[in-house]
Protein backbone atom coordinates (compact mmCIF):
# COMPACT_ATOMS: atom_id res chain seq x y z
CA UNK A 1 0.00 0.00 0.00
CA UNK A 2 1.34 3.41 -0.96
CA UNK A 3 2.59 5.85 1.66
CA UNK A 4 1.03 8.67 -0.36
CA UNK A 5 -2.49 9.98 0.23
CA UNK A 6 -4.28 11.67 -2.69
CA UNK A 7 -5.82 15.00 -1.78
CA UNK A 8 -7.14 16.20 -5.12
CA UNK A 9 -7.83 15.02 -8.65
CA UNK A 10 -8.66 16.60 -11.99
CA UNK A 11 -11.14 14.58 -14.03
CA UNK A 12 -11.71 15.13 -17.74
CA UNK A 13 -15.31 14.08 -18.33
CA UNK A 14 -14.93 14.68 -22.06
CA UNK A 15 -12.15 15.51 -24.47
CA UNK A 16 -14.51 17.46 -26.72
CA UNK A 17 -13.83 21.19 -26.80
CA UNK A 18 -15.34 24.18 -28.57
CA UNK A 19 -12.05 26.15 -28.46
CA UNK A 20 -8.63 25.72 -30.04
CA UNK A 21 -6.47 27.68 -27.61
CA UNK A 22 -2.98 28.70 -28.64
CA UNK A 23 -1.34 27.10 -25.61
CA UNK A 24 -3.48 23.96 -25.18
CA UNK A 25 -1.58 20.94 -23.86
CA UNK A 26 -4.22 18.66 -25.46
CA UNK A 27 -3.51 19.48 -29.09
CA UNK A 28 -4.43 15.94 -30.21
CA UNK A 29 -7.80 15.68 -28.50
CA UNK A 30 -9.69 12.47 -29.18
CA UNK A 31 -13.12 13.93 -29.87
CA UNK A 32 -14.94 10.67 -29.09
CA UNK A 33 -13.41 10.22 -25.63
CA UNK A 34 -15.95 10.78 -22.87
CA UNK A 35 -17.34 9.05 -19.80
CA UNK A 36 -20.86 7.66 -19.79
CA UNK A 37 -22.95 8.04 -16.65
CA UNK A 38 -22.65 4.45 -15.43
CA UNK A 39 -18.86 4.42 -15.56
CA UNK A 40 -18.71 7.91 -14.08
CA UNK A 41 -20.76 6.79 -11.08
CA UNK A 42 -18.28 3.94 -10.53
CA UNK A 43 -15.41 6.40 -10.62
CA UNK A 44 -17.15 8.61 -8.04
CA UNK A 45 -17.26 5.66 -5.64
CA UNK A 46 -13.60 4.90 -6.31
CA UNK A 47 -12.59 8.49 -5.60
CA UNK A 48 -14.46 8.38 -2.31
CA UNK A 49 -12.78 5.09 -1.39
CA UNK A 50 -9.39 6.73 -1.96
CA UNK A 51 -10.53 9.55 0.36
CA UNK A 52 -9.85 12.22 -2.21
CA UNK A 53 -10.87 15.56 -0.70
CA UNK A 54 -11.46 17.62 -3.85
CA UNK A 55 -12.19 16.90 -7.51
CA UNK A 56 -12.12 19.38 -10.38
CA UNK A 57 -14.30 18.36 -13.33
CA UNK A 58 -12.78 19.48 -16.60
CA UNK A 59 -12.37 18.67 -20.28
CA UNK A 60 -12.06 19.48 -23.15
CA UNK A 61 -14.88 21.74 -22.17
CA UNK A 62 -16.76 20.32 -19.20
CA UNK A 63 -20.07 21.95 -20.13
CA UNK A 64 -20.14 19.88 -23.32
CA UNK A 65 -20.56 16.81 -21.13
CA UNK A 66 -24.20 16.01 -20.38
CA UNK A 67 -23.35 14.17 -17.18
CA UNK A 68 -21.38 16.78 -15.23
CA UNK A 69 -24.33 17.80 -12.99
CA UNK A 70 -25.00 14.17 -12.02
CA UNK A 71 -21.31 13.52 -11.36
CA UNK A 72 -20.97 16.67 -9.27
CA UNK A 73 -24.05 15.84 -7.20
CA UNK A 74 -22.86 12.28 -6.53
CA UNK A 75 -19.43 13.49 -5.45
CA UNK A 76 -21.09 16.01 -3.15
CA UNK A 77 -23.20 13.20 -1.63
CA UNK A 78 -19.95 11.31 -1.03
CA UNK A 79 -18.57 14.40 0.76
CA UNK A 80 -15.99 15.19 -1.92
CA UNK A 81 -15.61 18.90 -2.62
CA UNK A 82 -16.27 19.45 -6.30
CA UNK A 83 -15.55 22.17 -8.83
CA UNK A 84 -15.78 22.68 -12.56
CA UNK A 85 -13.28 24.40 -14.86
CA UNK A 86 -14.88 25.96 -17.93
CA UNK A 87 -13.96 28.33 -20.74
CA UNK A 88 -17.25 30.11 -19.99
CA UNK A 89 -18.59 30.14 -23.54
CA UNK A 90 -21.70 28.04 -22.79
CA UNK A 91 -22.34 29.40 -19.30
CA UNK A 92 -25.91 30.68 -18.90
CA UNK A 93 -28.78 30.83 -16.40
CA UNK A 94 -29.48 27.12 -16.84
CA UNK A 95 -25.84 26.38 -16.06
CA UNK A 96 -26.09 28.43 -12.89
CA UNK A 97 -29.21 26.53 -11.83
CA UNK A 98 -27.43 23.22 -12.47
CA UNK A 99 -24.41 24.36 -10.45
CA UNK A 100 -26.60 25.22 -7.49
CA UNK A 101 -28.66 22.01 -7.76
CA UNK A 102 -25.57 19.81 -8.02
CA UNK A 103 -23.96 21.49 -4.99
CA UNK A 104 -20.80 22.60 -6.78
CA UNK A 105 -18.29 24.13 -4.36
CA UNK A 106 -16.30 26.20 -6.81
CA UNK A 107 -16.29 27.27 -10.44
CA UNK A 108 -13.11 28.06 -12.33
CA UNK A 109 -12.53 29.98 -15.54
CA UNK A 110 -9.38 30.58 -17.58
CA UNK A 111 -8.55 34.21 -18.32
CA UNK A 112 -5.29 34.81 -20.14
CA UNK A 113 -4.94 38.58 -20.19
CA UNK A 114 -7.07 41.60 -20.95
CA UNK A 115 -9.80 41.33 -23.57
CA UNK A 116 -7.78 41.66 -26.78
CA UNK A 117 -4.99 39.38 -25.58
CA UNK A 118 -7.31 36.78 -24.04
CA UNK A 119 -9.53 36.61 -27.11
CA UNK A 120 -6.53 36.26 -29.43
CA UNK A 121 -5.32 33.27 -27.40
CA UNK A 122 -8.69 31.59 -26.85
CA UNK A 123 -11.69 32.82 -28.86
CA UNK A 124 -13.09 36.20 -29.84
CA UNK A 125 -15.86 37.20 -27.45
CA UNK A 126 -14.85 34.74 -24.73
CA UNK A 127 -13.46 37.42 -22.39
CA UNK A 128 -16.85 39.15 -22.10
CA UNK A 129 -18.65 35.83 -21.68
CA UNK A 130 -16.45 34.91 -18.72
CA UNK A 131 -17.11 38.21 -16.98
CA UNK A 132 -20.83 37.79 -17.65
CA UNK A 133 -20.51 34.39 -15.95
CA UNK A 134 -18.74 35.96 -12.98
CA UNK A 135 -21.60 38.44 -12.64
CA UNK A 136 -24.12 35.57 -12.57
CA UNK A 137 -22.13 33.84 -9.82
CA UNK A 138 -21.56 36.98 -7.76
CA UNK A 139 -23.36 36.85 -4.43
CA UNK A 140 -23.86 33.09 -4.62
CA UNK A 141 -22.24 30.82 -2.06
CA UNK A 142 -19.84 29.47 -4.67
CA UNK A 143 -16.10 30.05 -4.78
CA UNK A 144 -15.06 31.51 -8.13
CA UNK A 145 -11.47 31.02 -9.22
CA UNK A 146 -9.51 32.22 -12.21
CA UNK A 147 -6.53 30.49 -13.82
CA UNK A 148 -4.13 32.64 -15.81
CA UNK A 149 -1.42 31.06 -17.92
CA UNK A 150 1.26 33.74 -17.83
CA UNK A 151 3.11 34.23 -21.09
CA UNK A 152 4.98 36.88 -23.06
CA UNK A 153 1.74 38.37 -24.37
CA UNK A 154 0.04 38.95 -21.03
CA UNK A 155 2.71 39.32 -18.35
CA UNK A 156 2.48 43.12 -18.56
CA UNK A 157 -1.31 42.98 -18.14
CA UNK A 158 -1.37 41.22 -14.76
CA UNK A 159 -1.90 44.39 -12.64
CA UNK A 160 -4.84 45.56 -14.77
CA UNK A 161 -6.32 42.07 -14.86
CA UNK A 162 -6.00 41.83 -11.08
CA UNK A 163 -8.02 45.04 -10.70
CA UNK A 164 -10.76 43.64 -12.94
CA UNK A 165 -10.92 40.42 -10.95
CA UNK A 166 -11.25 42.35 -7.69
CA UNK A 167 -14.01 44.53 -9.16
CA UNK A 168 -15.96 41.56 -10.51
CA UNK A 169 -16.00 39.36 -7.44
CA UNK A 170 -13.46 36.65 -8.27
CA UNK A 171 -12.40 34.91 -5.07
CA UNK A 172 -9.28 33.05 -6.18
CA UNK A 173 -6.57 33.57 -8.80
CA UNK A 174 -3.90 31.08 -9.80
CA UNK A 175 -0.89 32.18 -11.83
CA UNK A 176 0.75 29.37 -13.77
CA UNK A 177 3.25 28.93 -16.57
CA UNK A 178 2.69 27.50 -20.02
CA UNK A 179 3.88 23.90 -20.18
CA UNK A 180 5.92 22.58 -23.08
CA UNK A 181 3.29 20.07 -24.14
CA UNK A 182 0.75 20.19 -26.95
CA UNK A 183 0.68 23.24 -29.20
CA UNK A 184 3.40 25.00 -27.24
CA UNK A 185 6.02 22.59 -28.53
CA UNK A 186 5.72 24.44 -31.86
CA UNK A 187 5.55 28.00 -30.51
CA UNK A 188 7.64 27.86 -27.37
CA UNK A 189 9.94 30.77 -28.28
CA UNK A 190 7.10 33.12 -29.16
CA UNK A 191 4.83 32.33 -26.25
CA UNK A 192 6.57 30.98 -23.17
CA UNK A 193 8.22 33.35 -20.74
CA UNK A 194 11.99 33.57 -20.68
CA UNK A 195 13.46 32.01 -17.53
CA UNK A 196 14.57 35.45 -16.35
CA UNK A 197 10.92 36.55 -16.26
CA UNK A 198 9.87 34.05 -13.58
CA UNK A 199 10.84 36.46 -10.80
CA UNK A 200 8.48 39.07 -12.25
CA UNK A 201 5.56 36.67 -11.75
CA UNK A 202 6.65 35.80 -8.22
CA UNK A 203 7.30 39.45 -7.31
CA UNK A 204 3.86 40.45 -8.60
CA UNK A 205 2.11 37.75 -6.56
CA UNK A 206 4.17 38.62 -3.49
CA UNK A 207 3.24 42.27 -3.83
CA UNK A 208 -0.51 41.67 -3.61
CA UNK A 209 -1.22 38.41 -1.78
CA UNK A 210 -1.46 39.51 1.87
CA UNK A 211 -4.12 42.22 1.71
CA UNK A 212 -5.87 41.05 -1.43
CA UNK A 213 -9.64 40.44 -1.59
CA UNK A 214 -8.71 37.71 -4.08
CA UNK A 215 -6.79 34.65 -2.85
CA UNK A 216 -3.57 34.53 -4.88
CA UNK A 217 -1.98 31.17 -5.69
CA UNK A 218 1.12 30.13 -7.61
CA UNK A 219 0.91 27.00 -9.72
CA UNK A 220 3.31 24.16 -8.92
CA UNK A 221 5.26 25.06 -12.06
CA UNK A 222 6.17 28.50 -10.67
CA UNK A 223 9.37 28.53 -8.61
CA UNK A 224 11.69 27.42 -7.32
CA UNK A 225 13.74 28.07 -4.34
CA UNK A 226 12.72 31.65 -3.83
CA UNK A 227 11.75 33.00 -0.41
CA UNK A 228 8.91 35.09 -1.86
CA UNK A 229 7.51 32.11 -3.75
CA UNK A 230 7.47 30.01 -0.59
CA UNK A 231 5.84 32.82 1.37
CA UNK A 232 3.03 33.22 -1.17
CA UNK A 233 2.50 29.48 -1.44
CA UNK A 234 2.46 28.95 2.32
CA UNK A 235 -0.08 31.70 2.93
CA UNK A 236 -2.94 30.03 1.07
CA UNK A 237 -2.00 26.65 -0.36
CA UNK A 238 -1.25 24.86 2.91
CA UNK A 239 -4.38 25.96 4.81
CA UNK A 240 -6.44 25.27 1.68
CA UNK A 241 -5.78 21.54 1.96
CA UNK A 242 -5.15 21.24 5.69
CA UNK A 243 -1.44 20.60 5.17
CA UNK A 244 1.32 21.46 7.61
CA UNK A 245 4.35 20.74 5.44
CA UNK A 246 5.21 20.81 1.77
CA UNK A 247 5.55 17.66 -0.27
CA UNK A 248 8.96 17.75 -1.88
CA UNK A 249 8.84 18.41 -5.57
CA UNK A 250 5.90 18.08 -7.92
CA UNK A 251 2.69 16.76 -6.31
CA UNK A 252 1.83 14.53 -9.29
CA UNK A 253 1.26 10.98 -8.08
CA UNK A 254 1.97 12.04 -4.50
CA UNK A 255 -1.05 14.10 -3.50
CA UNK A 256 -2.85 14.58 -6.81
CA UNK A 257 -3.59 12.82 -10.08
CA UNK A 258 -5.51 13.22 -13.32
CA UNK A 259 -8.20 11.13 -15.01
CA UNK A 260 -8.16 11.56 -18.78
CA UNK A 261 -11.35 11.37 -20.83
CA UNK A 262 -10.28 7.98 -22.22
CA UNK A 263 -9.74 6.59 -18.71
CA UNK A 264 -5.95 6.97 -18.57
CA UNK A 265 -4.54 7.88 -15.16
CA UNK A 266 -1.66 10.35 -14.97
CA UNK A 267 0.02 12.17 -12.12
CA UNK A 268 -1.11 15.50 -13.57
CA UNK A 269 -3.73 16.18 -16.20
CA UNK A 270 -1.28 18.39 -18.13
CA UNK A 271 1.17 15.51 -18.61
CA UNK A 272 -0.07 14.06 -21.90
CA UNK A 273 2.80 11.87 -23.09
CA UNK A 274 2.31 8.09 -22.91
CA UNK A 275 5.22 7.61 -20.52
CA UNK A 276 3.24 9.45 -17.84
CA UNK A 277 0.24 7.09 -18.08
CA UNK A 278 0.09 4.75 -15.06
CA UNK A 279 -2.91 2.66 -16.10
CA UNK A 280 -6.48 2.92 -17.29
CA UNK A 281 -9.61 3.03 -15.16
CA UNK A 282 -11.41 0.71 -17.57
CA UNK A 283 -8.81 -1.95 -16.82
CA UNK A 284 -7.87 -1.37 -13.16
CA UNK A 285 -9.40 0.45 -10.21
CA UNK A 286 -8.08 3.77 -8.98
CA UNK A 287 -7.15 2.06 -5.72
CA UNK A 288 -5.01 -0.52 -7.50
CA UNK A 289 -3.30 2.05 -9.69
CA UNK A 290 -2.62 4.49 -6.85
CA UNK A 291 -1.27 1.87 -4.44
CA UNK A 292 0.83 -0.01 -7.01
CA UNK A 293 4.47 0.35 -5.91
CA UNK A 294 5.47 0.92 -9.52
CA UNK A 295 2.95 3.69 -10.20
CA UNK A 296 4.26 7.23 -10.59
CA UNK A 297 7.77 5.90 -10.02
CA UNK A 298 9.21 8.71 -12.15
CA UNK A 299 8.13 11.10 -9.36
CA UNK A 300 7.75 9.04 -6.18
CA UNK A 301 11.27 7.68 -6.56
CA UNK A 302 12.74 10.95 -7.79
CA UNK A 303 15.82 12.09 -5.90
CA UNK A 304 18.38 14.83 -6.22
CA UNK A 305 20.85 12.28 -7.58
CA UNK A 306 18.66 11.64 -10.63
CA UNK A 307 18.58 15.32 -11.63
CA UNK A 308 20.91 16.74 -14.27
CA UNK A 309 22.68 20.01 -15.00
CA UNK A 310 22.56 22.73 -12.37
CA UNK A 311 19.60 20.98 -10.68
CA UNK A 312 21.96 18.13 -9.75
CA UNK A 313 24.36 20.55 -8.04
CA UNK A 314 21.82 22.89 -6.47
CA UNK A 315 21.74 23.14 -2.69
CA UNK A 316 17.95 23.38 -2.76
CA UNK A 317 17.08 20.66 -5.29
CA UNK A 318 16.23 18.15 -2.57
CA UNK A 319 13.34 20.55 -1.82
CA UNK A 320 11.94 21.10 -5.33
CA UNK A 321 13.34 17.95 -7.03
CA UNK A 322 13.69 19.86 -10.26
CA UNK A 323 10.19 21.33 -10.33
CA UNK A 324 7.50 20.71 -12.94
CA UNK A 325 7.93 17.46 -14.94
CA UNK A 326 6.98 19.19 -18.20
CA UNK A 327 10.06 21.38 -17.68
CA UNK A 328 12.53 18.80 -16.38
CA UNK A 329 11.89 16.06 -18.98
CA UNK A 330 12.21 16.39 -22.73
CA UNK A 331 9.75 14.88 -25.21
CA UNK A 332 11.70 11.61 -25.16
CA UNK A 333 11.33 11.37 -21.36
CA UNK A 334 15.00 12.17 -20.79
CA UNK A 335 15.83 14.38 -17.79
CA UNK A 336 16.97 17.91 -18.58
CA UNK A 337 17.88 20.90 -16.46
CA UNK A 338 14.81 22.94 -15.52
CA UNK A 339 15.90 26.40 -16.59
CA UNK A 340 12.59 27.93 -15.43
CA UNK A 341 13.86 28.26 -11.89
CA UNK A 342 14.11 31.47 -9.91
CA UNK A 343 17.07 30.35 -7.83
CA UNK A 344 18.95 28.97 -10.84
CA UNK A 345 18.61 32.30 -12.67
CA UNK A 346 19.70 34.27 -9.60
CA UNK A 347 22.62 31.92 -8.92
CA UNK A 348 23.96 32.08 -12.47
CA UNK A 349 23.69 35.87 -12.47
CA UNK A 350 25.55 36.05 -9.15
CA UNK A 351 28.21 33.63 -10.38
CA UNK A 352 28.81 35.88 -13.38
CA UNK A 353 29.16 38.91 -11.10
CA UNK A 354 31.62 37.08 -8.78
CA UNK A 355 33.74 36.03 -11.75
CA UNK A 356 34.54 39.72 -12.33
CA UNK A 357 35.80 40.41 -8.77
CA UNK A 358 39.57 40.60 -8.42
CA UNK A 359 40.28 41.18 -4.73
CA UNK A 360 40.96 37.81 -3.07
CA UNK A 361 40.65 39.22 0.47
CA UNK A 362 37.25 40.68 -0.34
CA UNK A 363 36.19 37.41 -1.96
CA UNK A 364 37.17 35.40 1.11
CA UNK A 365 35.30 37.79 3.42
CA UNK A 366 32.19 37.66 1.23
CA UNK A 367 32.42 33.87 1.05
CA UNK A 368 32.50 33.54 4.81
CA UNK A 369 29.59 35.93 5.12
CA UNK A 370 27.55 33.91 2.63
CA UNK A 371 28.36 30.72 4.53
CA UNK A 372 27.22 32.29 7.81
CA UNK A 373 23.93 33.26 6.16
CA UNK A 374 23.26 29.67 5.11
CA UNK A 375 24.22 29.96 1.45
CA UNK A 376 27.16 27.59 1.02
CA UNK A 377 26.76 27.32 -2.74
CA UNK A 378 27.35 31.03 -3.30
CA UNK A 379 30.08 30.95 -0.64
CA UNK A 380 31.89 28.33 -2.69
CA UNK A 381 31.79 30.56 -5.75
CA UNK A 382 33.56 33.33 -3.80
CA UNK A 383 36.20 30.89 -2.53
CA UNK A 384 36.76 29.34 -5.96
CA UNK A 385 37.22 32.76 -7.51
CA UNK A 386 39.72 33.66 -4.76
CA UNK A 387 41.65 30.47 -5.54
CA UNK A 388 41.75 31.38 -9.22
CA UNK A 389 43.44 34.65 -8.31
CA UNK A 390 45.77 33.30 -5.66
CA UNK A 391 46.13 29.69 -4.57
CA UNK A 392 46.01 29.21 -0.80
CA UNK A 393 45.36 25.84 0.85
CA UNK A 394 43.53 27.57 3.71
CA UNK A 395 40.98 28.93 1.22
CA UNK A 396 40.55 25.47 -0.25
CA UNK A 397 39.52 24.20 3.18
CA UNK A 398 36.73 26.78 3.30
CA UNK A 399 34.93 25.16 0.34
CA UNK A 400 31.96 23.08 1.48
Amino acid sequence: MSEYQPISAVWELTSECNFQCAHCYNKDLVKSAAFDLNKAMEVCEQLARLKVKAVLLSGGEVLLSEIWPSVALRLSELEVKTGILSNGWLFNEDTLAQIIASKIDWVGFSIDGLEETHDSIRQKGSFKRIFNSLHKLKGKDIYTSINTTVNKKNIGELPALYSLLCENGAKGWQLQLSVTEGTLEEQKKNFMLDPEQIDSVIDFAHGIYKNSPVDVYLGDCVGHYNAKEIEVRSYRSLPRYGLTTFINGCAAGKSTFGIKANGDITGCIALTKNHFVEGNIYERTLWDIWHDENSFAWNRKMSKESLVGFCHECQYSSYCLGGCPSLKYNKDFKPVENIYCSYSCAYKKERERISKLNDSSELIALGREAKQHGNPQIANEYFKRALELEYDSSIEKEIV
